[in-house]
């Protein structure tokens, strides 16, 4: 089966500064929202969907060119063919709405304690400086 949407939950929507930075407008042609069946967390810098009970909302995109798989992955710390080592792992998705399946980036760790958002979207606390920024550089550096 061949996946041709991807959806986001976090940083990797627009606004963020990843979306801009990763050149994601060109490669990808948004669909609509979309809501995708797990629990979501919030890590401080960015969030983390784990599968399981609960609704989070994200937005979900065709991929026009699949070779922005490659970058995401290394945004999101995917480490091919190693899984444990990955902060996430990027998973075909049979989303709630719309019924598409989608590659969606699941969180590999257990999230700390306290941190699960309710059902629905994920809003950062703050704009993107400080703390935020740095994990967002970070991110950027190992992607690279």
């Amino acid at each position: 089966m061949m996946v041709r949407h991807i959806a986001f939950y976090g940083l990797l929507n627009p606004g963020h500064g990843p979306f801009e930075r990763l050149g994601l407008a060109d490669a990808l042609e948004f669909v609509g929202p979309c809501r995708i069946r797990g629990r979501l967390y919030d890590l401080g810098d960015y969030p983390a969907l784990v599968r399981g009970e609960g609704m989070a909302e994200g937005r979900l995109y065709r991929i026009r060119d699949p070779r922005v798989l490659k970058p995401l992955d290394g945004f999101e710390a995917v480490v091919r063919d190693v899984p444990k080592a990955s902060e996430y792992l990027r998973r075909p998705i049979r989303l709630d709405d719309p019924a598409v399946t989608a590659w969606v980036y699941i969180y590999n760790r257990r999230p700390p304690p306290g941190t699960r958002v309710p059902d629905g979207p994920w809003r950062p606390q703050e704009r993107v400086s400080g703390s935020r920024a740095r994990a967002v550089r970070n991110r950027f550096a190992a992607s690279s």
